[in-house]
């Protein structure tokens, strides 16, 4: 796309002093009539939303999880969002979708999010001395009051310019105010990399910020390239940026009514759990048969963004139909702070009835409007439909969130109600490890080592062919590296108890600081047909009872309470009451395979058997352990079921 004249856009542009880009903030004086303490009254109207007595309040408990927090006065969740709808001194430069954007994302982050305050600048409202106020005096304060485990969101909706450095005709990049006359001047306008400098100062002093620009050309906002981690690790602090577009194109509204393309999509995305399918129902409620009775979910920032890459995607698909030269610039993310960004933001999410990419897809619907408003040049305004409303809770499911508050931290059950499981997200859980066998083939050790810092290995003694070739290397490696190691077996049909006991004591030796031994459970159906006659020659209740049969060899011979491994279908089919005296080691991926019946919790839980770990390969088996550390010694010393002695 040809760039624009610098002379037709607007931006803004404003110099900071000394003492405000570098001075410590000042101290507070004075309430607002909510509570709010802001440094002046004038700055009080501001607060559109302020929850004065967190500490009052149940903190939700994926807030309490991800930060670690005891209990909402800990921590606050703060947004400030500029939305500019109105530009009275540039002709046909009104843009009604950014005012859509502000209402949505007022409700968006009181309603859905749970966010304590929302601060909302629109309009004249956004000059340079509020914005600056609220980047560099309150916000930092804000900051202090919580010791650095506050959250913050910034969220910017209104005309951008586009900015030259050719020595001549020097322009800033610059998002525009207002009360802006020229878009290529220097008034009304509050450079992007000046905003861009706050929130890097702003950083330091929150566990998570995330910014979201919505502005033609926003992407001018990031500064030079800096390091980042991972900004779907929610558990770790980090500051990210996600802007509409690139920062040499235009962002679009396609539907005033429903307000900008970009955020339209963020609050639809999130609200009803497209935006992130993986953790969409990541906390998870099983009852005793199995089935789920509550779920809620996460909207992570890296995959935020790859729903929006996706949904433009879509959405230039669909208009491209009846309009060829349609396209929509690809939205961009960065760290926006000093150093590296380690994790990033997320949002509360659960997942919604309605089908994938619901959003993407209204914009491809009959009738839908076809003629798009930029946020960055002048053009017509379009009256203002009706603002859709967000997405309904699904059925039952407001109802069994106040029936059953979750415990915080990582666990596998209730206390007191065994029969109830949990399953968190797997950065919950503390204590990870893998379950390493010669489907792996060879292992890199030292890079296995280094670059994972795994608790602890499985490692599998003998399969149906006989023992696994790999097995020593396994355990070996693991003790000489100083990793926990447990050794397991995949249980036999066609060998009695006795037989596969003698199989086990001449594989693993004794080993007082051994993990619990455990026994794989496989239906051999569609596996092997030898192993399907045998067990169908013995019956499925000697199979059963068998199955038990060894596992009480196994305790007797290493003196620990051993593991019953198995899949949710193969456990519920050779499982009954009597094993409960034995561990539960549940493979179980994604969201709809995480279920397991009767009153016996899970003590380790294999997640994922995809995983990209270096060292080992694309398609290695992740473990994670339900509990505590002094549950993990109690787990090493294997004289109880100690997931369900947790809560039994």
């Amino acid at each position: 796309m040809k760039r624009p004249s610098p002379l037709r856009l607007g931006c803004i542009a404003v110099s900071l002093t000394a003492t405000a880009l570098g001075a410590e903030p000042e101290p507070y004086s004075g309430t607002c009539a909510n509570g709010a303490p802001a440094h002046e009254a004038k700055y009080c109207p501001y607060f559109e939303h302020f929850n004065a007595a967190p500490g009052k309040q149940q903190l939700d408990v994926r807030i309490r999880d991800a930060l670690r927090v005891s209990d909402s006065a800990a921590t606050r969740a703060i947004g400030l969002v500029i939305a500019i709808d109105s530009y009275p001194n540039m002709p046909n430069s009104d843009l009604p979708a950014a005012k859509v954007d502000g209402d949505r994302l007022v409700r968006f982050l009181v309603e859905t999010q749970k966010f304590d305050e929302v601060i909302v600048l629109r309009n004249k409202d956004a000059t340079p001395d509020n914005i600056n106020y609220f980047l560099y005096k309150y916000l930092p304060n804000r900051a202090a009051d919580f010791n650095k485990m506050a959250r913050l969101l910034i969220a910017y909706s209104g005309h951008g310019r586009y900015g030259t450095q050719d020595g001549q005709t020097d322009v800033p990049a610059a998002f525009v105010l207002s009360p802006a006359k020229d878009p290529g001047g220097s008034e009304h306008m509050y450079r992007m990399q000046e905003f861009a400098s706050a929130v890097e100062a702003l950083a330091t002093r929150y566990f998570h910020v995330l910014t979201l620009v919505n502005a033609c050309y926003g992407g001018n906002f990031f500064t030079n390239g800096k390091a980042g981690g991972n900004p779907d690790t929610f558990v770790k602090r980090g500051s990210y940026a996600l802007t509409a577009g690139s920062s040499d194109d235009f962002v679009l509204s396609l539907d005033p009514s429903r307000g900008s393309l970009f955020f339209d999509l963020i609050i639809e995305g999130v609200s009803n759990g497209e935006a992130d399918p993986l953790y969409w129902e990541a906390y998870s409620v099983v009852g005793d048969d199995g089935e789920k009775v509550q779920q809620q979910g996460l909207t992570r920032t890296l995959a935020l963004t790859t729903y929006l890459s996706s949904s433009y995607a879509r959405i230039t698909r669909l208009k491209s139909k009846a309009n060829p030269g349609f396209s929509l610039s690809a939205p961009w993310i960065g760290p926006a702070q000093a150093g590296t960004a380690l994790g990033g933001f997320f949002f509360l999410s659960d997942r919604g009835a309605r089908g994938v990419m619901t959003a993407a897809n209204a914009y491809g619907a009959p009738g839908s409007p076809s003629t798009p408003a930029k946020f960055g040049t002048p053009e017509s305004s379009t009256a203002v439909a009706a603002v859709p409303t967000e997405p309904a809770t699904p059925a039952g499911q407001a109802q069994a969130i106040e029936r059953m508050t979750l415990p915080p931290g990582p666990v596998s059950s209730i206390p007191g109600r065994p029969d109830i499981k949990i399953f968190k997200p797997p950065d919950i859980y503390p204590i990870k490890g893998f379950d390493l066998s010669s489907a792996d083939g060879r292992i890199d050790w030292q890079t296995f080592s280094q670059a994972n810092s795994p608790r602890f290995i499985y490692a599998r003694a003998a399969g149906w062919a006989g023992p696994d070739p790999t097995f020593k290397d396994r355990w070996s490696n693991a003790k000489a590296l100083k990793m926990d190691r447990g050794a397991y077996l995949k249980y036999d049909f066609c060998l009695s108890p006795s037989d596969q006991m003698k199989r086990i004591a001449g594989i693993v030796s004794m080993d007082p600081d051994s993990l619990p031994f455990a026994i794989e459970i496989v239906h051999p159906k569609g596996e092997s047909k030898k192993q399907l006659d045998c067990l169908n020659a013995i019956g499925m209740d000697k199979a059963k009872t068998d199955i038990l049969d060894l596992a009480s060899r196994v305790r007797g011979h290493y003196k620990k309470t051993p593991l019953l491994y198995g899949n949710r279908h193969n456990l519920s089919t050779f499982l009954d009451d009597r094993s409960n005296e034995f561990m539960i080691w549940l493979g179980s991926y994604g969201a709809t395979g995480i279920k397991l019946s009767g009153r016996n919790p899970w003590t380790l839980w294999q997640y994922s058997g995809t995983l990209n770990i270096k060292g080992v390969g694309t398609k290695t088996t992740g473990e994670v352990f339900f509990g505590t550390e002094a549950q993990y010694r109690l787990f090493k010393d294997g004289q109880d079921n100690v997931a369900l002695k947790a809560v039994d």
